[in-house]
């Protein structure tokens, strides 16, 4: 990853920026794409016009045959900690309940940037309702944490109070697709206090491997689920950060979401792939609310499609998630 940029104070003039998204900024360039002219697929229970566009994602994790079984309540929220999320969009606006921002004068429910935005999609956009895509859990609500500044980089200070808001609230799973190379105490103890309150947390493993593959946190931290980005053939990609830490992975490459001005894009990172897992978690709470965290990383390990050496290993974990496995098994 590049430096970060250098933020102006905002409340702690002593925290480093330190923090960023985990997607890459060239494999495409993170901005609208023009939306694709798409014929629907003909399906009796999804029909959201660019599933189409998302075939290979979809496909892989096997998410369209499982949402036609395993949709479950609408009793699950999951944070999306990252640059806010757009909460009129079109594909989102149904789904958004209040959270939290560390910057003064801007608003949770915006976002400048279109990352977070992006993260929400994949996670949780609405399902079944004639437009744009699909999302990991389409009843499950959306908790925006806006801790990343326009330009997409925070401190390590913003980082923490939006977890331990987070931590606090109604969210079951917090969804962090940001990293840094500090070990902080702040944002260390904010996740061990988040999953004292027994909720799921789920981190990008980061976007480094060509750079010397560093040590990426909150990823790291015990009790994570960390997750690495695989691509449309189910090869690591080649980005994707590795180590004994990586608990699972999922498509992260060129992935179609929900983006900044009611829009949808393409983006491609480990940012991608930390949603589709925290969006099947909570397809899992959905449809078994007594899951602990424990059991659903269990669950999501044991349900995946084992890629690379056999069992766990360095680059994949478990292996690539598979929805209807997984859903299968609860």
């Amino acid at each position: 990853m590049p430096p970060l940029p250098t933020l102006p104070p905002t409340g702690n003039p002593t925290a480093a920026p330190t923090v960023r998204p985990s997607y890459l900024p060239v494999l495409p360039t993170p901005t609208p794409s023009a939306v694709p002219t798409i014929t629907p697929t003909a399906s009796p229970t999804i029909n959201d016009p660019f599933k189409t566009t998302q075939y290979n994602s979809l496909s892989k994790i096997k998410l369209l045959e499982s949402l036609a079984m395993y949709q479950g309540n609408a009793n699950v929220t999951i944070a999306i900690i990252d640059t806010g999320v757009e909460a009129t969009h079109e594909d989102l606006s149904n789904k958004i309940v209040s959270g939290f921002t560390d910057f003064s004068g801007s608003s949770e429910k915006l976002d400048p940037h279109g990352h977070g935005t992006h993260c929400a999609g994949v996670a949780a956009a609405a399902t079944n309702n004639g437009i744009g895509i699909v999302g990991m859990a389409p009843n499950a609500k959306i908790m925006p944490i806006q801790v990343l500044n326009a330009a997409g980089a925070g401190s390590n200070a913003s980082v923490a109070a939006g977890i331990m808001f987070a931590a606090d609230s109604s969210a079951k799973v917090l969804s962090m697709s940001l990293g840094g190379p500090d070990d902080s105490a702040a944002i260390r103890t904010a996740v061990n206090h988040a999953i004292s309150q027994g909720k799921v947390m789920v981190a990008a493993m980061g976007n480094s491997a060509l750079t010397g593959n560093p040590t990426s946190y909150p990823a790291n931290y015990s009790g994570v689920i960390a997750v690495g980005a695989t691509d449309a053939t189910d090869i690591r990609a080649n980005f994707s950060q590795y180590g004994n830490h990586i608990a699972v992975s999922a498509p992260g490459v060129n992935i179609y979401s929900t983006f900044k001005g009611n829009s949808y894009s393409y983006m491609s990172g480990t940012s991608m792939a930390c949603p589709a897992v925290a969006g099947l978690a909570a397809l899992m709470l959905a449809n078994k609310p007594t899951l602990t965290p424990s059991e659903i990383r269990t669950k999501i390990q044991n349900g995946t499609d084992d890629l690379g050496s056999t069992g766990f290993d360095v680059y994949f974990g478990s292996g690539r998630i598979n929805v209807l496995k997984t859903l299968s098994n609860l």
